[in-house]
């Protein structure tokens, strides 16, 4: 995995706020659920990409899994089950290990995603797919969510 370089990421959390941290927190994702509402999805994976690789740059957890959800969320939609399991496996994982929960809509669209994957994958397949999420590092998780990102943001082949 090639993330952005931690001065860059530094100079990017200064942009925002105070002391960038939160601001920076914040202005991706939002972005990318805005877009998502509005049905641009291209554009909803781009900022979620860049909320990731900031986040695991700056070692964010919680902004790292609600990165990992979107691109779980992205997965499912193109009917990617096995990824979409693992990574939201992995990102329900972080959340509670840090004591973070989702606002409710959230959570009930992670709930309906893992319903929808079980009964596509079948409960032998999900029940392996979500363990093996669990068993992902940050590295592994974040390798897994860029390219899901990159693929749905149309980047897939450049390299930030």
């Amino acid at each position: 995995m090639r993330l952005m370089r931690l001065p860059e990421a530094q100079a990017k959390t200064r942009l925002f706020g105070t002391d960038g941290v939160r601001g920076t927190a914040n202005v991706w994702p939002m972005t990318a659920e805005v877009a998502m509402q509005l049905g641009e999805i291209e554009r909803a994976a781009s900022h979620q990409l860049e909320c990731l690789e900031l986040a695991l740059t700056l070692g964010q957890p919680v902004q790292m899994a609600f990165s990992v959800n979107v691109a779980a969320r992205l997965a499912g939609a193109r009917g990617e089950w096995e990824v979409a399991t693992r990574l939201l496996a992995k990102a329900e994982l972080v959340l509670s290990d840090v004591g973070h929960v989702l606002y409710d809509d959230d959570q009930r669209e992670s709930d309906r995603l893992m319903e929808v994957a079980r009964r596509k994958l079948g409960d032998e397949q999900f029940d392996h797919e979500s363990e093996a999420g669990t068993l992902f590092d940050a590295a592994a998780a974040g390798d897994l969510a860029m390219a899901v990102l990159r693929d749905v943001a149309g980047t897939s082949a450049r390299r930030r």
